[in-house]
């Protein structure tokens, strides 16, 4: 981790950061974030609702067909980030998507509450963001 951050590192996924118990895991993000503020800690999906108080969390767009009811509802601030990955959604736009079916798609997800984390080379606009309840 100070490797990391002296070579500039600002954004770390926890991938299986998962398999640690909540009383175990919790501890030691808050320890690295103290040692590192500028990083920026993000758990998968598999991390319990516990962990996601406190980092981002990560989904990828095919299990974002909906808003986060329950962690908009207790957690009103919370920042989950979403790959999007058109291949992911192909099937709910009838095959490979165009250029104007992608900006949809990452617009879907803004709209949905999430955080659209784009794959791809494609511009996006300016104005794009989240929609909160």
């Amino acid at each position: 981790l100070d490797a990391a951050s002296r070579m500039g590192v600002r954004m770390i996924g926890l991938d299986a950061f998962a398999y640690l118990n909540d009383w175990d895991a919790i501890p030691w993000m808050l320890r690295m974030r103290e040692r590192h503020p500028r990083i920026k800690f993000v758990t998968e999906a598999s991390s319990s609702d516990l962990l996601h108080r406190h980092a981002p969390t990560w989904i990828d767009n095919q299990n974002a067909l909906t808003r986060n009811l329950l962690a908009d509802a207790l957690m009103p601030e919370h920042e989950t980030w979403v790959g999007v990955r058109f291949d992911m959604v192909e099937h709910l736009y009838g095959g490979p998507l165009n250029e104007t079916q992608k900006l949809l798609e990452v617009q879907r997800v803004a709209n949905l509450g999430y955080v659209p984390v784009v794959q791809y080379d494609m511009t996006i606009p300016t104005g794009l963001s989240a929609r909160k309840p």
